[in-house]
């Protein structure tokens, strides 16, 4: 499965009492998902699937590749080390030398 993060770009609407002048913006979006599907044209992202990986969830967002601005695509196996059991590592010893015995010369006033 591949976790996707993708920066686009959107149509913006606004009310006309909002100003009185035109306002000419893009709404600049964020969306991050699961990567579902991906034409030519578009990419589908969504929040789930089924962990056998057969079913996507019931959210999904398909966003026109000419609007996106960035995207990074993260295979999720190696980017939370999933996958199959590794054997757990043998801890590491210190050896930690014992401290020399300090001498107090306890001198008392003639």
């Amino acid at each position: 499965m591949i976790l996707t993060y993708i920066k686009w770009r959107d149509a913006s609407y606004h009310d006309a009492s909002d100003s009185p002048k035109p306002i000419v913006e893009l709404a600049e979006m964020v969306e991050v998902g699961l990567l579902i599907a991906e034409t030519e044209e578009a990419v589908m992202i969504g929040m789930e699937y089924s962990a056998d990986g057969t079913h996507p969830g019931r959210w999904r967002a398909t966003i026109p590749k000419v609007n996106i601005v960035e995207r990074k695509d993260v295979d999720l196996a190696k980017a939370f080390n999933l996958g199959p059991e590794k054997k757990p590592r043998k801890p590491r010893v210190m050896k930690i030398k014992p401290a020399e015995p300090s001498v107090v010369k306890n001198e008392s006033p003639s």
